[in-house]
């Protein structure tokens, strides 16, 4: 196993998965396949595009004030209401694009086109993976909020002063720079549990908790190379982008309002999706048969 671990590819793994994906969506080319597959990648996508917060505010004390908040109480209630409905919705995508995950996982990795059978097979790892997910959106904005109130309360002490300037400006840079951190190591938690945990998780049916664990052990010991895989697959995203635009250019952007649609568009893009999740699954082969996500399970 060492030996293979010694001759970690980036490349390698770009030809197996471009030959998988042939076999999977082109050998034979089957439409009915295509919508089944493409129906489980579109779940496990539900949630690429996210939610934009913003706050708004003014004045002495701010435009939340308790006499402000009396004379437009229905206002309030109307937002509040429409807040709730809001992480309603996000809870409910949150956990379909979680189960989803696994479903487009199974159907990738076993060639196989299924609904039923991996919704229910893996309703356990769908789940956990959820509440992960929730745990780590929840942590990220417990940081924001306390970044904003730390940051809100030193441009409101030092309001008046002589060096106001210099010390707001640094707040500003310092919750600027939080933020940029946050959104960092978001970004790659996020790439290293759907590129490799979830792997994880499908092959040993295990929570969350079980399946960081483990990778976690493997990235110890190979925290370069995974590195390595993180600026590499920045690469391939470009490369995507830029095939997606030229095809949009190419269609005089009827390809681009095909993409918009939901589930059809995540049809239109399932050669890309496909070859996605078969590079993360070829990389991770070559640490060793046990991360064979390809066995039959």
């Amino acid at each position: 196993m060492s030996d293979r671990i010694d001759n970690i590819s980036l490349t390698r793994p770009v030809n197996e998965a471009i030959e998988r994906t042939k076999i999977i969506l082109f050998k034979p080319f089957k439409l009915d396949k295509w919508f089944v597959i493409g129906f489980s990648a579109w779940l496990a996508t539900l949630l690429k595009g996210g939610f934009n917060f913003r706050w708004a505010g003014g004045g002495d004390g701010g435009v939340l004030s308790g006499e402000w908040l009396r004379e437009h109480t229905w206002l309030v209630m109307g937002i509040s209401i429409v807040s709730l409905m809001v992480v309603a919705l996000w809870l409910l995508l949150l956990w379909l694009s979680s189960r989803g995950s696994f479903m487009f996982l199974h159907c990738v990795a076993q060639n196989k086109a299924e609904v039923k059978t991996p919704w229910r097979r893996w309703k356990a790892c769908g789940n956990s993976l959820m509440w992960f997910r929730l745990l780590v959106a929840v942590v990220i904005l417990a940081i924001g909020i306390l970044t904003m109130a730390a940051v809100f309360g030193v441009v409101t002490a030092v309001r008046g002063c002589n060096n106001t300037t210099a010390i707001t400006t640094g707040a500003v840079l310092f919750g600027v720079t939080v933020f940029i951190v946050i959104a960092a190591a978001v970004g790659v938690i996020s790439k290293l549990t759907g590129d490799f945990v979830v792997p994880i998780m499908y092959m040993r049916s295990c929570n969350w908790r079980a399946g960081w664990r483990e990778f976690f052990t493997l990235l110890k010991d190979n925290a370069g190379k995974f590195a390595l895989y993180i600026l590499f697959q920045i690469i391939i995203n470009m490369c995507v982008g830029m095939i997606i635009l030229a095809a949009i250019c190419f269609t005089c952007c009827c390809a681009g309002c095909v993409i918009m649609i939901p589930y059809i568009g995540a049809v239109a893009l399932l050669p890309i999706t496909v070859f996605l999740r078969l590079y993360s699954l070829c990389y991770l082969c070559q640490y060793g048969p046990s991360f064979d996500a390809f066995a039959p399970v």
